[in-house]
């Protein structure tokens, strides 16, 4: 099975940065722009079966992409209970004791809704039997950005620690593909077809200074065709382009002009980068150890080997190491082959 993830566009709860969790939300204006841009670039796209969570916000999405999806109430979001409808601001002020509890792992059900192992064996439950009975299928999933990071956690097996995940952005594109008996993440947070600006605004903003990287996939017999060269360099606010291994003789490496490292430099790249942006090209079957060892995951945890030219971009601050994207491509959604 092929499995492709997408998150709704912006609600109107969105907007205003209310929790919603089950809360039957429609999509804001600019939610629907977002499902339309996305609609456009999945354009004449495949799939065998599609689903949607049964909330609004995910049907409008799903319509809006040309899908006739089936609803599916196990895909909604996290019932957060009496958290609904209120700001973060507010959540923190009336539930302080919850929200400490949660955040040092507490087995709570927010708000007197659900818990987070309930929320994780409801999703798992439903991917399950979604590959079960749709073997060898493309399968597409309209759902929310709880859903996505449950099932990411997962396939990464990083439940019960810290998540070394950001939160997935509105339209986000991210899928899982079953290998043998085996779930791979091929692709998280990818919302390219959205324009910089958009991207920005539907990222999780963090107070302190971070350093960014971006991990190129440079296969030595690829192409460095200009359009793709163009598309890695637009709007990433790259400083400097390394390159490691094969990847140095790389044409994609020759014209982005990148300077030769070993791939054990990367922590020092971090040091030298400080709240700026660096990239580093690498053939494609090494990129899943790289990002698993910047997160401190063990080696190639879970994540397919992405086609040339798809970047990983990660983040790094005092606290963590967190993946922001993996797999993201210039071009249309396509499925990437397992090596």
């Amino acid at each position: 099975m092929h499995l492709t993830l997408i998150r709704h566009g912006e609600s109107t709860w969105n907007a205003c940065r209310r929790w919603q969790g089950q809360s039957d939300v429609p999509l804001s204006p600019r939610g629907r722009l977002e499902a339309r841009a996305l609609a456009a670039r999945m354009f004449g796209e495949h799939f065998d079966h599609a689903y949607a969570s049964d909330l609004e916000r995910a049907l409008e999405t799903a319509a809006a992409l040309g899908f006739a999806s089936r609803p599916e109430p196990r895909l909604r979001e996290i019932d957060v209970g009496a958290w609904a409808g209120l700001t973060h601001d507010e959540v923190a002020e009336r539930f302080a004791d919850e929200v400490a509890a949660l955040r040092a792992g507490a087995p709570v059900r927010i708000g007197g809704g659900e818990s987070m192992d309930e929320f994780e064996a409801r999703v798992d439950a439903a991917i399950d039997d979604l590959a079960a009975s749709h073997e060898g299928a493309r399968v597409l999933c309209v759902t929310h950005g709880g859903v996505v990071r449950a099932l990411a956690t997962r396939v990464l097996d990083a439940r019960g620690r810290p998540s070394p995940l950001v939160g997935v952005g509105n339209t986000s594109v991210s899928a899982v593909v079953l290998d043998g008996d085996r779930l791979r993440l091929e692709r998280y947070n990818d919302a390219a077809h959205l324009g910089r600006a958009e991207r920005d605004s539907a990222a999780v903003r963090l107070p302190e200074p971070a350093t960014r990287l971006t991990l190129i996939a440079a296969d030595p017999d690829g192409e460095a065709d200009r359009p793709l060269v163009d598309a890695i360099l637009s709007g990433l606010g790259i400083a400097r382009y390394y390159a490691v291994h094969d990847a140095r003789e790389a044409r994609l490496a020759v014209e982005l002009f990148a300077d030769a490292v070993d791939a054990l430099g990367i922590d020092a790249l971090f040091e030298e980068h400080t709240d700026d942006a660096f990239a580093i090209l690498a053939p494609p079957a090494e990129i899943p150890g790289l990002v698993a060892g910047a997160l401190g995951l063990p080696s190639g945890a879970g994540l397919a080997v992405p086609a040339h030219g798809a970047l990983a971009q990660l983040r790094r601050t005092e606290r963590r190491t967190e993946l922001y994207a993996y797999g993201v491509t210039a071009g249309r959604i396509e499925s990437v082959p397992l090596a």
